[in-house]
């Protein structure tokens, strides 16, 4: 039994070598508290892209969200998690609050204000044909959110390779 136990070992060892040598370089981003100066999103109609480290990946995956003001001036999060929310959906709309981190690490991926705001809220508030289900990998997943978003608005911001379940589609 012992032995089986070490040639499990090892696979799991090989395994995880080969995983992390297919994955994307890790990426750079802010230590939170630096992120927490990038967070005053502008008054009027303007979004914010945060990607934040996914813990135990060596920054090789990021968690992507929104945040949002809108017309009613208030900050919006908007979000996936393999978890069901408040609204038992995988769409987390506010139910994290405004500077909640993983402790990893985040950056502010991208940001649009004004009128080019105005095309990414409407498709924030229209809903996420996959809300109702969620798969780490391939997807749907928070990346493949993100990707929707950023397609479905037309906003021409390139998420990066650590965005791992982008390309998966939701349809």
């Amino acid at each position: 039994m012992k032995r089986w136990s070490w040639v499990t070992g090892l696979v799991l060892v090989i395994c995880a070598g080969l995983a992390m040598a297919a994955a994307p370089a890790p990426m750079e981003l802010q230590s939170d508290s630096d992120w927490f100066e990038t967070v005053l999103v502008p008054e009027g109609p303007s979004v914010q892209l945060h990607l934040s480290a996914v813990p135990y990946s060596g920054q090789r995956a990021v968690h992507p969200f929104f945040l949002v003001r809108g017309s009613d001036q208030e900050i919006h999060r908007y979000e996936v998690w393999q978890s069901t929310g408040v609204a038992s959906s995988h769409l987390w709309v506010d139910d994290n609050s405004t500077y909640f981190t993983m402790g990893t690490g985040t950056v502010l991926w991208g940001e649009l204000q004004g009128p080019e705001a105005l095309a990414v809220i409407e498709v924030l508030e229209a809903g996420y044909p996959c809300a109702d289900r969620y798969l780490m990998l391939p997807g749907p997943n928070s990346n493949t959110y993100a990707a929707w978003v950023l397609e479905q608005s037309g906003w021409a911001l390139e998420l990066p390779e650590q965005s791992l379940g982008q390309g998966w589609g939701c349809r």
